[in-house]
């Protein structure tokens, strides 16, 4: 999209973006942070903070141009990608997570776990 607006107007200033339509959650993500975990009888308790990086793949892009001498931008915007498998466009995101994790132990290897994790991507 840059190229083709440079190819049209070179004095143009060019800014392309990915906007909010995502076409899955995330490829991958490193995360990192404290947990800590204590136990109690039968029960085990977890609790972390995770901070990291991920790259996510989106279905639209837009881009804002700006003509040199001039007060008008224009936003170009494609809506939607419908073959992902033609195009690949990701967004590189900082994601943020807090979880708990709560495990009940009937026997030294066996129990039942219930967790609950928040991210903010």
């Amino acid at each position: 999209m840059k190229n083709n607006c440079d190819a049209e107007n070179a004095e143009a200033i060019v800014s392309t973006y990915a906007t909010a339509r995502y076409a899955q959650m995330w490829v991958w993500n490193i995360m990192t942070g404290p947990s800590y975990r204590f136990s109690k009888r039968l029960s085990i308790w977890s609790f972390n903070f995770l901070v990291g990086l991920g790259n996510q793949p989106v279905k639209t892009i837009a881009a804002d141009v700006k003509t040199l001498g001039t007060n008008e931008l224009v936003t170009w915007d494609v809506t939607e990608i419908k073959d992902l498998s033609m195009i690949r466009i990701y967004k590189n995101i900082f994601i943020g997570s807090a979880g708990l994790k709560y495990t009940f132990c009937f026997h030294s290897k066996w129990g039942v776990s219930a967790s609950c994790d928040v991210f903010l991507k």
